[in-house]
């Protein structure tokens, strides 16, 4: 009875220290997959800089010029796991000659499983520059890709730099009036560097 009772108590054993090996597996796994995805909020400041040409078809002139300023861009988004990401974007961007606000939706796709991650990603929105020399509201539609790099400083917080460029259709046709030609001015493309932190709840 007693080798017999040993073996069943050993069984028991057994079984409850697999049934609690599993349950600890099972946080952790859980754990970790909360660590990989999540909500997140960043804000990065830089440098972005406008291609902006001038059109007026009754006397055949035709410039162009660049503005540039500084930049600050507010992004609240989504980890979906490891390695992608999505997220609205609100960004200022303020020139010698012009304020203008882009606001839209972005996806990035990082490399690597490290805390130092290379990044690649895409991005759609609408811009609105109102404050201008012109004297005139240039608006429209902007796309385009960004590259950089990400760096996990621990679970909440990372930091990062990235370059950004994206084609613009934004643009305003004045037709002629008793004091000016009719005119075409369009934001042609913008380009941003930056650097910036996030927060991951």
């Amino acid at each position: 009875l007693s080798f017999w009772g040993n073996n069943i108590w050993q069984e028991l054993i057994m079984k409850k220290t697999i049934v609690v090996s599993l349950a600890i597996f099972t946080l952790l796994a859980v754990q970790a997959q909360a660590q990989d995805d999540g909500y997140y909020i960043g804000l990065d400041i830089g440098n972005t800089e406008g291609r902006v040409t001038q059109n007026i078809p009754a006397i055949g002139s035709s410039s162009s010029s660049t503005n540039d300023g500084g930049s600050q861009t507010l992004k609240v988004g989504k980890y979906f796991d490891n390695n992608s990401r999505a997220a609205v974007f609100y960004q200022n961007a303020s020139g010698a000659d012009s304020t203008v606000g882009y606001f839209g939706i972005g996806y990035d796709y990082l490399f690597g499983d490290g805390p130092l991650k290379p990044f690649v990603g895409v991005m759609l929105g609408y811009g609105k520059d109102s404050k201008n020399n012109y004297h005139e509201v240039v608006s429209g539609l902007v796309y385009g890709i960004q590259a950089g790099v990400n760096y996990e400083l621990n679970t909440n917080f990372s930091l990062e730099a990235g370059y950004r460029i994206m084609a613009s259709n934004m643009k305003v046709s004045q037709a002629e009036t008793v004091s000016t030609y009719a005119h075409d001015i369009k934001i042609e493309n913008i380009k941003n560097w930056y650097v910036g932190v996030n927060y991951k709840f």
